[in-house]
């Protein structure tokens, strides 16, 4: 077999529906691998470059909400956003080099404001808030590289 070959991948569940396709290149994962639950829903859609995956990759969750997140060579880079299954955006942030990396964000349900997180190289670093459904404040603390060093709870 010359070692350029593709080949392709197609799988189905026990009731015929289709669980999973994909291209291989050279025995590894290239292109775009789609798969599906046993009941048709779509579950995950991605991009693999000689078998890591690369680019955007698109995830819908059985409740509902769904989450894309963009790769680079096997690692998490670049914007991470999720939805509520009413559409409404639940979380965003960014990752680089396969960490979480600079501000992230989460919304309630009603899109009020959940909380806001920093990172740095993958650590916890600077503020964090927490809000309730109403838009209160709730919460605050400071980190430093991975650690508390100040909290402050509300009621």
């Amino acid at each position: 077999m010359e070692m350029s070959a593709k080949a392709s991948r197609r799988v189905t569940w026990p009731n015929g529906q289709v669980k999973e396709t994909g291209s291989f290149k050279k025995g590894k994962r290239s292109g775009v691998w789609k798969t599906w639950r046993e009941n048709g829903d779509k579950r995950q859609e991605c991009r693999y470059r000689e078998g890591k995956l690369d680019g955007l990759e698109t995830f819908w969750y059985a409740d509902g909400w769904k989450r894309q997140t963009n790769w680079k060579e096997g690692k998490k880079d670049g914007l991470e956003i999720a939805w509520h299954e009413t559409g409404q955006k639940k979380e965003e942030g960014r990752y680089k080099d396969g960490q979480q990396d600079g501000l992230w964000e989460s919304w309630h349900r009603n899109g009020q404001k959940r909380w806001t997180h920093h990172y740095a190289k993958g650590e916890m670093h600077g503020e964090w808030i927490w809000w309730n459904r109403k838009g209160v404040e709730t919460g605050r603390q400071v980190w430093e590289h991975g650690e508390v060093v100040g909290s402050v709870l509300l009621t």
